[in-house]
């Protein structure tokens, strides 16, 4: 029987052998060993299986082979196999201060939470911190400008029972679909908390390739749910995988 607060951490991986052991390596060097580590794969031609077996003896383990390459419903699947009372998703390209997850816990033992919404920081590049410091503060004002959360990393910290009465991720969900359930969880008068005792660190690699373009679409996005709603249309290009962002070899 899973305690009151036991994580389950859900790692989507596509083509991700690059990035994935650095998540993971993180992952072991947590001063709180109590959590599960599920990897749902999506057909990676890569190493990316083989990378992560490299960890079973490190951490509680346990990948699972999607039927399809497609992030939200790769969530929602390895959701299903967890067996945490909260589930904390992850992107591969992601890494965590070592005490994260003692903070999630302890945070939890005090307060009351649905859904904890963790800042994201870069993991280099001093303009991209100290613009990710301004954004990480601005989204936690939302809740009184806009009267709705906004969240700046599709990291999330959800107790079950709520991920599965919200029915999951959109998978009919074009783009940020980290912020639609975000506002699904506001509309179902969720408790909704940010978390920033710790850092979750993301790679700059989407942002280093897309340049502008990074910042345009998820301004838009933003712009949208908080307005119009979920992004249901294919208004913005937006490809998983880490092999979208390998350097060529020379």
């Amino acid at each position: 029987m899973a305690k009151k607060n036991f994580l389950s951490v859900v790692i989507p991986t596509l083509n991700e052998e690059e990035y994935l052991p650095n998540l993971l390596s993180s992952l072991v060097s947590q001063t709180v060993k109590d959590f599960e580590v599920i990897v749902s794969e999506g057909k990676s031609i890569d190493k990316t299986r083989e990378k992560a077996n490299e960890f079973k003896d490190k951490l509680d383990i346990k990948i699972h082979n999607s039927d399809k390459r497609h992030l939200a419903y790769q969530r929602n699947f390895g959701a299903k196999k967890a067996k945490g009372n909260y589930l904390f998703f992850l992107d591969a390209d992601f890494s965590l201060e070592k005490d994260f997850i003692e903070k999630v816990y302890k945070f939890l033992e005090k307060k009351e939470a649905d859904f904890l919404v963790p800042y994201g920081h870069p993991d280099r590049n001093a303009f991209l911190k100290a613009y990710f410091v301004l954004m990480n503060v601005s989204s936690n004002a939302s809740r009184f400008i806009f009267r709705k959360p906004i969240t700046t990393v599709s990291a999330a910290v959800i107790k079950t029972d709520l991920f599965h009465r919200l029915g999951g991720y959109d998978e009919l969900v074009k783009f940020a679909e980290d912020q639609e359930i975000l506002q699904r969880a506001h509309k179902n008068k969720a408790k909704i908390k940010y978390f920033n005792f710790g850092k979750v660190i993301f790679s700059i690699r989407r942002i280093e390739k897309e340049g502008f373009k990074y910042f345009y679409k998820n301004l838009f996005a933003q712009i949208h749910i908080l307005f119009l709603g979920k992004i249901n249309k294919d208004f913005i290009k937006h490809q998983m995988g880490g092999h979208e962002f390998l350097k060529p070899k020379s």
